[in-house]
């Protein structure tokens, strides 16, 4: 695991000098932990957690992050134009989506 010094080291290189020096690790399954950790049940639409419990997703942020994952993604599964109508949220698209870009921002480290 790389420690707090490499680590900053690393977001100041671009991402491709990144990648030409090696892997670079994305972690993956916000799906799947959201739900376990209880924010949401099998068959809701997932990504409402980052309207309704945003501290949630920030702190799925830094455990990823403290796992080794190099790379931060917004979790916007689900997240468009036809399923929010389908569900009667599309008002929401936008804020959804941009909620979910704020906190993968901030949870840069």
């Amino acid at each position: 695991m790389k420690n707090d010094k490499e680590m900053s080291k690393d977001r100041k290189r671009s991402l491709i000098e990144r990648l030409n020096s090696g892997p670079v690790i994305c972690a993956e399954g916000f799906l799947f932990e959201i739900e376990k950790r209880g924010y949401m049940a099998s068959g809701e639409f997932v990504p409402m957690v980052s309207l309704e419990h945003p501290e949630a997703l920030e702190n799925l942020h830094r455990d990823f992050q403290h796992a080794g994952s190099d790379i931060v993604q917004a979790f916007t599964y689900n997240g468009h134009r036809e399923k929010m109508r389908v569900i009667g949220k599309e008002k929401l698209l936008e804020p959804l989506n941009r909620s979910a870009l704020k906190i993968a921002k901030n949870g840069e480290q």
